[in-house]
Parts: C-alpha cells; structure tokens; sequence
C-alpha cells in the first residue's frame, strides 16, 4: 500500500493552488517548464493536466507515496511534474528539514520529458 506523507500532502495543496491560478509567493512555490516541455505540441496541455490531476498513488508512477512525481503520457510521449523541496535559505544542497513546514521550505515545481529526466 502506498502512503502519502505530510511533505506529499503539503504538495498536493501547493500544486491545486498554482492550478487555479492563485499567486503563489516565490519563497513558497517556483514552477519550471523545461525547454523540451516549452517546445513540444502538448507540452502545456501535459501541463495542464498534470497541475489538475488526481493524487497519483500508483506504485509505477509515484513508489514512495508522497506526490513528489506526477506522470502523464499524451500520444505516446511521457511528461512528468517533479517536486523539491529545499530549504527556504534557497542553497541548492540543503534539503528542507521539514518539507510540510511553510515557513522552512521553498517547492519547486518542474515540469519535464521524461527523456529530461
């Protein structure tokens, strides 16, 4: 059974907000569209769904169970929405040490193909 963490949970209410076009603060959320995304003939339709789906509990899509790896394939290419969570300081090797914890995290959202990855 997969379970879905606090961190995940957290992700979850960061990823409806930037879905429903809510201004997000940057400390809070960054969102990145990868060039091969940005270019690509469905690359914001991928986008799109991937900010509006379900929690995807899948153990071949997301095997740890905490939203931190969406999937979705359209006409047989693969995109993914990939979340990090690092510490508010923004250094890029410090981890959040409490990812579910606003005032500690900045989320970064970064939207792919899967050949990005």
């Amino acid at each position: 059974m997969v379970m879905i963490t606090r961190a995940g949970i957290q992700n979850e209410r960061w990823r409806r907000l930037l879905s429903q076009e809510h201004p997000v603060s940057p400390l809070y959320a960054r969102l990145y569209v990868t060039r091969g995304v940005h270019h690509h003939p469905r690359g914001y339709e991928a986008l799109r769904w991937l900010l509006t789906c379900p929690t995807q509990t899948d153990d071949g899509i997301n095997p740890w169970g905490d939203c931190d790896m969406l999937k979705v394939v359209l006409d047989g290419d693969t995109f993914y929405l990939k979340v990090d969570c690092y510490a508010r300081s923004w250094g890029p090797n410090e981890a959040s040490e409490d990812p579910a914890n606003d005032e500690m995290t900045t989320r970064v959202y970064t939207c792919m193909l899967a050949g990005e990855y």
